[in-house]
């Protein structure tokens, strides 16, 4: 009698240091540092006054506020990616795959929100859990469904930048501990439902995974043109599109709600940039694959990857 072979276990170990990929690392690290910097700003905020005030504040907004997010939401959709493709090595059904990574996205949202509760109003944990969970469902999903998502994603990110500039401004300020919590949860629903139904960090996320899929960064010797020609074009046009909010931000330029409008959309769009310039190489003519084709090509990218995450 043939002993039954244990179903293949979901609980992932974590990758030993030597195994790791550095790429993906050091651009996780390199965007946190950014995104440090923007939101430090928030523990003592103020007008810039001296020259120097001014410019750090030009510096941190040509090149890391809205530079360094997208950076970060890339290699979550990344890592999303590499944690299923693991999952497909180890021979688990997509259905559980997918029910892992959700799990792991919803209890990313629950600490946001605990997070928000206890200590403090601007989180993104949930936003990052919530988005995950789309980024899930389009695991599976074809090329053109990503792509169109994708668009959707920056379109929406735009007109909301746009439309609700730097914010009302109006931050959690009570004094009352009790108080400030239902405050920080009021804050906290609207920035998080805002920013969750309109897909705001879904694009770069997709462009993670599609990062991914080709090796782009676990494997960034044989992509080397490829990451070229993104870190260029997405510098220089990142720039380029700073130059109207940096100007209001030196003071050189007092424009009024609308230009300002205008400016805050071209500083945001110049920072997604690199997200739209990469969807359209996406191959979205080709025909979806199937789940088990497209499960054994996540095996393949991870078995060419050594295993890194």
């Amino acid at each position: 009698m043939t002993a039954a072979v244990p179903a293949p276990s979901p609980h992932l170990a974590p990758v030993p240091s030597h195994a790791r990929a550095l790429t993906p690392d050091l651009a996780r690290g390199a965007a946190l540092l950014g995104i440090a910097v923007v939101n430090a700003g928030l523990l003592a905020p103020q007008a810039p006054r001296s020259v120097a005030d001014r410019v750090a504040a030009v510096v941190v907004t040509a090149l890391l506020e809205n530079r360094s997010w997208p950076v970060f939401a890339l290699m979550f959709g990344f890592g999303l990616a590499a944690i299923g493709a693991r999952l497909d090595h180890r021979g688990i059904s997509t259905a559980a795959r997918n029910r892992v990574l959700r799990r792991r996205s919803g209890w990313l949202a629950a600490a946001g929100l605990a997070q928000a509760a206890l200590v403090f109003w601007g989180d993104i944990l949930a936003v990052y859990g919530l988005t995950g969970l789309v980024v899930v469902a389009l695991l599976g999903g074809s090329w053109r469904a990503r792509v169109a998502f994708g668009a959707l994603s920056v379109a929406t990110w735009l007109l909301g930048t746009a439309a609700l500039g730097a914010g009302s401004g109006a931050v959690p300020d009570s004094a009352d501990y009790v108080t400030s919590v239902g405050e920080r949860l009021a804050t906290f629903a609207f920035w998080t439902g805002a920013n969750t139904l309109a897909l705001t960090h879904l694009a770069p996320m997709l462009v993670g995974v599609a990062l991914f899929e080709i090796g782009a960064l676990h494997r960034p010797a044989a992509h080397l043109r490829l990451l070229r020609r993104l870190a260029t074009w997405g510098f220089t046009t990142g720039l380029v599109g700073a130059v109207p909010l940096c100007l209001v931000v030196a003071g050189a330029w007092a424009p009024s709600s609308g230009w300002h409008a205008l400016a805050l959309g071209l500083h945001a769009g110049s920072g997604s940039r690199r997200e739209r310039r990469t969807l359209p190489s996406w191959p979205s003519g080709r025909p979806a694959a199937s789940p088990r084709r497209r499960a054994g090509g996540l095996r393949r990218c991870w078995s060419r990857s050594g295993g890194a995450r």
